[in-house]
């Protein structure tokens, strides 16, 4: 089938995005514990491209699989609820198995007359009544982020509504109460007042969206992604909001970033999009940035000192106008590094800033930057 709307959004035609597609599913190479291996069956894993080739795999599998046997059939991803008389139970798994040996299925029946599906539990009785409920796993914690913790009050508030939002979706009326009291539990657990279960109740009742006509009407122009530092954020994002910008707040600190190193460190002079500082051995010192590699941008430092090419490097300057200055290369520090070029030069701009001027051998002081950045970027340092 063709696509009538493919010219409109690039100008590649099928074939070459066909080609792309295909090497974006084919390098499949990895490290780990510095040993490079090639995945040889499935897709790439960590692309953004395989969860979409997945699916497709999948309907594909299903056109293939499907017949009247299945009386009902419902899948998400790679969960599966379906309906099947049990006398076929065992000869319908080995006929869907061995449609491909990489997909292989497993099965869970029904127990008590119940069986969850992801976190629905769906429950027949003996007058072909059905009803739905929450369904949490033998090993739910029943934990959620402390009422009192150092997060923005809308993410707090933004649990409180997922958990309520969950229990009028999946629970059938006959146990939506006991599920909104448990709700009111686990919260009071986790600090919330047992006041703000019936504040987003109400809230969900009766919203429907209203425009606030006192600030922008259109899309936001850009967004923003700062640290969420308590009070100050609040102020920056209203601030921000006001010049049609869109705030996220993140935190670098968390129990991921901590205790999971899935894969094996990249080496500084491998890094890409480095913010870097080069020193001499009189104390004066470079600041930059590359888009690429680090190790790269270094060599052609090195070359330019070498040669005299004042315009390619301000290192070179230094060496040849101070006279037997010696760089230290086996120095250099990683400062920061974004892939992104902006926040790059961002950054770049506010380390330069906040050096001493008579020991920078920077032409000039990198991106123009608001003076509210350069005030915030130095209380930061001083704390």
């Amino acid at each position: 089938m063709k696509d009538e709307n493919l010219d409109d959004r690039t100008t590649l035609n099928a074939e070459q995005i066909t080609n792309l597609l295909k090497v974006c599913l084919r390098t499949t190479y990895f490290v780990f514990n510095k040993e490079y291996y090639e995945q040889q069956n499935g897709a790439a894993m960590g692309s953004p491209v395989s969860p979409i080739v997945a699916n497709l795999f999948m309907e594909h599998f299903e056109e293939t699989a499907l017949d009247t046997r299945f009386r009902f059939w419902k899948r998400y991803v790679d969960d599966i609820f379906c309906i099947i008389k049990s006398e076929f139970l065992d000869e319908s798994l080995l006929f869907l198995n061995s449609l491909f040996p990489s997909i292989q299925l497993t099965s869970e029946v029904e127990k008590n007359g119940s069986l969850p599906f992801l976190d629905v539990l769906v429950s027949r009785f003996d007058d072909g009544t059905m009803k739905t409920s929450v369904h949490r796993k033998s090993t739910h914690t029943d934990r959620y982020i402390s009422y009192n913790s150092n997060h923005a009050p809308h993410v707090k508030k933004g649990i409180v509504k997922c958990l309520v939002r969950r229990a009028y979706n999946l629970s059938s009326e006959s146990s939506l109460k006991n599920e909104i009291d448990h709700v009111r539990s686990v919260l009071s657990m986790n600090g919330y007042p047992r006041s703000i279960v019936d504040k987003v109740k109400n809230e969900l009742k009766k919203k429907k969206k209203q425009v606030d006509t006192t600030t922008l009407n259109e899309d936001p122009v850009a967004t923003a992604i700062i640290p969420y530092v308590s009070t100050m954020s609040e102020r920056i994002r209203k601030i921000l909001w006001d010049y049609g910008i869109r705030t996220s707040f993140k935190t670098k600190t968390t129990l991921s970033n901590l205790l999971t190193k899935v894969k094996d460190p990249t080496s500084n002079e491998n890094k890409v999009g480095a913010v870097y500082k080069i020193m001499c051995e009189c104390g004066d010192f470079y600041i930059g940035e590359s888009g690429r590699a680090l190790g790269i941008r270094i060599k052609e430092h090195k070359s330019a000192c070498e040669h005299g090419y004042f315009t390619k490097s301000p290192l070179a300057e230094h060496v040849w106008q101070e006279g037997s200055h010696v760089i230290l290369w086996n120095q250099v520090k990683l400062l920061d590094f974004s892939q992104g070029m902006v926040e790059r030069r961002v950054k770049e701009a506010i380390y330069i800033n906040m050096s001493p001027n008579n020991l920078t051998m920077n032409r000039d002081s990198g991106m123009e930057l608001s003076p509210l950045v350069l005030r915030a970027a130095r209380g930061h340092s001083h704390k």
